[in-house]
């Protein structure tokens, strides 16, 4: 459903991924990228939240986590993702 834009159908199918196993970092970031899609920042910053719990080394997650933070105003975890991404070793996304 993703590939195919259809990001209500993906909402959906990520949502339900994680009520059978929450822990999966990668679908939380799904839901997160629906999020994003469909302009929805808040509930976009905490699925983030939730995906970098789960998928702590994802340095992807934190790259979106920094992005989000700023959107919605969360500074003290903006500055949590970039501490975590240079700390992965991917500090060249902080100077993209």
């Amino acid at each position: 459903y993703m590939n195919c834009k259809d990001y209500a159908k993906s909402l959906r199918a990520f949502v339900e991924c994680v009520s059978i196993d929450e822990t999966q970092g990668e679908a939380w970031g799904n839901i997160a990228s629906c999020y994003m899609h469909e302009k929805k920042m808040k509930e976009a910053f905490s699925t983030l939240e939730q995906a970098v719990k789960y998928s702590e080394s994802s340095w992807m997650l934190w790259a979106n986590l920094i992005k989000v933070s700023l959107l919605v105003k969360k500074f003290y975890k903006y500055f949590e993702a970039i501490e975590r991404i240079v700390k992965l070793g991917h500090q060249e996304i902080i100077t993209e």
